[in-house]
C-alpha cells in the first residue's frame, strides 16, 4: 500500500504545487504532512480531502479524515484510516505582518 500512496502523493503535489509527503504507514491508518502554500489557504481542511478522494481512486479502498494537527510552523499532519471516524474540523489561520520589513 505504501507505493500506491506515494504515487498518490505525488499526483497531488503536482496537480496542486502542494509539498505533501507520507510521514507514516500503519495496517488501517497513515500519516501525511500537508506544507507549504496550501497550508496557508481558508480551504486547508478542502486539499485534506481532495487528497483523501486521490487515494481512494489510487487504492481502491473507502479513506477517511481521522485527524489533523497544525504544527508551529502552520503545516499540517493529518492521519487517514481505512476505518471510519468522526473527524472534529478546527483550522487556526496565521497572519504575518510584513509591513516593518518593507519599510
Amino acid at each position: 500500500m505504501r507505493e500506491k500512496l506515494q504515487e498518490a502523493i505525488k499526483e497531488f503535489n503536482q496537480k496542486f504545487g502542494a509539498e505533501c509527503e507520507l510521514v507514516e504507514v500503519k495496517e488501517k491508518s497513515f500519516k501525511v504532512l500537508f506544507k507549504g502554500h496550501i497550508c496557508f489557504t481558508c480551504g486547508a481542511f478542502d486539499y485534506f480531502e481532495d487528497l483523501r478522494e486521490t487515494i481512494e481512486k489510487k487504492i481502491e479502498k473507502e479513506v477517511y479524515i481521522d485527524s489533523y494537527e497544525q504544527m508551529d510552523d502552520g503545516s499540517y499532519l493529518v492521519t487517514y484510516s481505512l476505518e471510519k471516524t468522526q473527524t472534529k474540523r478546527e483550522i487556526l489561520t496565521i497572519f504575518y505582518d510584513y509591513s516593518e520589513v518593507l519599510m
